[in-house]
C-alpha cells in the first residue's frame, strides 16, 4: 500500500527532495503562521507494543511513500550533496503548538509552486494511535502524515484554503 496525495502543483521539472529527520533535533525555529523557536524535537519512538521496532516502522513508512508526491523522494539521510531539500522532522508530541490546536503534523506554509526548497514541517508521531496495530500499519499512518505535510511545502491546500500558510 502507498500512500497518494492527488492535487500536488510541484512542477514537473522541479525535484524536491524531503529529508525525513528520525533521530531527533534541538532549538528548530518554525516560521509558519505562528512562530514557535527553540523546539527540540526527540529521536522517533515506536509507541507501546511497537518499542524497539522503530527500523520496521520508518522502513514501512518510506516503502508507503514512494510515488506519493510526483518528483518527489523521501529519505531518512540528510543529503550531504549541497542540494536544497525541506525537513520534516518525526518524533514528539503536538506540545510546541497545542495553544493553536491538536495537530498530527504543520508545515510552515503552503507553498504553491514550490518556491521555497528548504522549507520544514513536523510530524507528531506520540500523538498517532498505535494501539493493536503491525510496524507496518504504523508506517503507513505516519506515512500518510508526512505525505499531508510535504504535500503542503509543495503546494497542495485544504479544500477551504486560499494559497495561505497554515498549520495542520
Amino acid at each position: 500500500n502507498r500512500v497518494m496525495l492527488s492535487g500536488s502543483s510541484i512542477e514537473e521539472a522541479t525535484r524536491q527532495v524531503f529529508y525525513l529527520e528520525s533521530r531527533g533535533a534541538t532549538d528548530v525555529d518554525y516560521r509558519g503562521p505562528v512562530r514557535v523557536d527553540d523546539i527540540d524535537v526527540p529521536a522517533f519512538a515506536a509507541p507501546g507494543a511497537l518499542a524497539g521496532r522503530e527500523a520496521d516502522v520508518l522502513s514501512s513508512m518510506l516503502g508507503a511513500l514512494d510515488g506519493a508526491l510526483p518528483n518527489a523522494t523521501f529519505t531518512l539521510e540528510r543529503p550531504a550533496d549541497g542540494s536544497a531539500f525541506s525537513t520534516i522532522y518525526i518524533g514528539g508530541d503536538n506540545a510546541p503548538f497545542a495553544p493553536w490546536g491538536d495537530y498530527f503534523g504543520v508545515a510552515e506554509r503552503v507553498d504553491p509552486g514550490n518556491q521555497i526548497q528548504t522549507d520544514i514541517a513536523f510530524v507528531f508521531s506520540d500523538d498517532i494511535a498505535a494501539g493493536g496495530i503491525s510496524a507496518a500499519e504504523f508506517g503507513h499512518r505516519l506515512a500518510a502524515v508526512v505525505a499531508h505535510e510535504a504535500g503542503h511545502l509543495v503546494g497542495v491546500a485544504h479544500p477551504a484554503d486560499h494559497d495561505h500558510a497554515e498549520a495542520g
